[in-house]
């Protein structure tokens, strides 16, 4: 038996749906294009074309989701037989120093602003990410690890 609300439905049926459904489509668009709407039209929304960019002003969050998104095909930067875990954007502590801002929250974690992401981002995998935080000056220093 079905579970209720379940029908089976016929090739003729099926046929007879799809019909229906493209005559539709087809009526009520005209009828969407005679009271002046029209489909969205496709454009380039990534980067300095988007209305909300905010360039040199994003925020950390802002910051690592373009560096993500940026990296995002890339491998782990350390790869070997240790790599564990997710791959993620990881701020490098070499960083042109004019291009890094720090977050203004209580942890003043630094991030990276500059035109070339790659400049200051690289792709580690979690275990790598943890490492390289825990061996540079100021990853330990944020820690209170000195």
């Amino acid at each position: 038996m079905s579970p209720r609300g379940v029908y089976e439905r016929s090739p003729e049926a099926l046929a007879s749906m799809t019909e229906r459904l493209r005559r539709w489509t087809k009526e009520n668009g005209t009828v969407l294009a005679e009271r002046g709407r029209r489909a969205a039209q496709e454009r380039d929304q990534r980067g300095a074309a988007n209305p909300d960019w905010k360039g040199d002003e994003v925020g950390y969050g802002g910051a690592h989701a373009r560096a993500k998104q940026e990296l995002a095909n890339d491998p782990c930067s350390l790869a070997d037989d240790t790599c564990q875990g997710q791959l993620e954007a990881a701020f490098k502590y070499d960083a042109p120093k004019e291009h890094v801002r720090l977050d203004q929250t209580k942890n003043k974690a630094p991030y990276y602003v500059g035109p070339d992401i790659r400049e200051g981002y690289w792709r580690l995998c979690h275990s790598h990410h943890t490492r390289y935080d825990d061996t540079s000056d100021l990853g330990r220093r944020r820690r209170g690890k000195r």
